[in-house]
């Protein structure tokens, strides 16, 4: 593949789990493009990389689809160091996973990370994710019992994931670039939840 789009849409296509990637291309950092793609999909990387640049190191760490990063030539035991380190968080991530029936009564596997927002909607919610949106006949309320505390209500008919939350207005929040509703119930408890997760994460 000769440039990020091209891996982005082979990537895109499987949507693994995890991705294992080289930064330089070419000699140029263009899998900073990638990665910047990848974030929107919520799809964690490792990058393992012949550049001992640090400019290019903190573009890369900064984003939050790196969870981890190693610089060639390395050890196999520092790789396998890192590695296990690597799976054992992601294997904690991985367990956040949703499964609900598709369109064609099939079973899908959404994981908590890329699910952004919820909208209520009489007996049924639709999750919405960066590219899909999903319709399931469950509410809100047994919903969010089965998720975690990233996710909460910010009116009778949105919840949000807050790990995804870009800001809090007067009345609304954005998120992913949405502007969704904040009802005036809601507002305290979401920024005393919002720094309770920040403090903690």
């Amino acid at each position: 593949m000769d440039h990020p789009s091209d891996a982005f849409a082979a990537i895109l296509t499987k949507r693994p789990d995890l991705v294992l990637m080289e930064i330089i291309w070419n000699n140029h950092p263009l899998g900073l493009d990638l990665l910047s793609h990848l974030e929107k999909e919520s799809i964690p990387v490792i990058i393992i990389t012949n550049s001992s640049d640090p400019d290019i190191y903190r573009k890369a760490t900064t984003t939050k689809t790196a969870i981890g990063y190693i610089v060639k030539p390395f050890h196999k035991y520092t790789l396998a160091s890192m590695m296990e380190k690597v799976l054992a968080q992601y294997r904690q991530l991985a367990t956040n996973t949703l499964f609900i029936k598709g369109s064609k009564n099939e079973r899908l596997k959404l994981r908590y990370n890329e699910l952004i927002w919820i909208e209520a909607d009489g007996d049924y919610c639709h999750l919405n994710t960066p590219t899909k949106r999903y319709s399931i006949k469950q509410s809100m309320v047994k919903l969010l019992e089965q998720l975690d505390d990233r996710f909460i209500r910010i009116h009778n008919s949105f919840s949000i994931n807050s790990y995804h939350l870009e800001s809090i207005l007067p009345s609304s929040v954005e998120i992913k670039g949405q502007v969704l509703p904040l009802g005036r119930t809601y507002r305290s408890g979401l920024i005393e939840k919002t720094n309770i997760l920040k403090n903690r994460h």
